[in-house]
């Protein structure tokens, strides 16, 4: 929410964000838009901060490449007796 709220992202340009798009040393973030065009998007502090702290303690292992994961439906089920 805060991408949305405190860099004025889309919500497409948001789940398009690869972990090689968070580019810490420079302070920014690489924002794909339409077609070729990429733009580059200063982290602010209390962004930065919620993104490591979902990516070390909320996000969990996967292939993707993506930041952001779907949470499939069956992962919230709970198994009847």
């Amino acid at each position: 929410m805060l991408l949305l709220a405190r860099l004025g992202l889309r919500a497409s340009e948001i789940v398009a964000i690869e972990l090689n798009d968070l580019r810490w040393r420079a302070g920014e973030i690489v924002v794909r838009g339409k077609g070729p065009r990429r733009d580059h998007v200063p982290f602010l502090a209390d962004v930065g901060d919620a993104l490591v702290r979902y990516l070390r303690e909320d996000r969990g292992p996967s292939p993707s490449r993506r930041v952001f994961l779907r949470l499939d439906r069956d992962d919230l089920s709970v198994g009847v007796a």
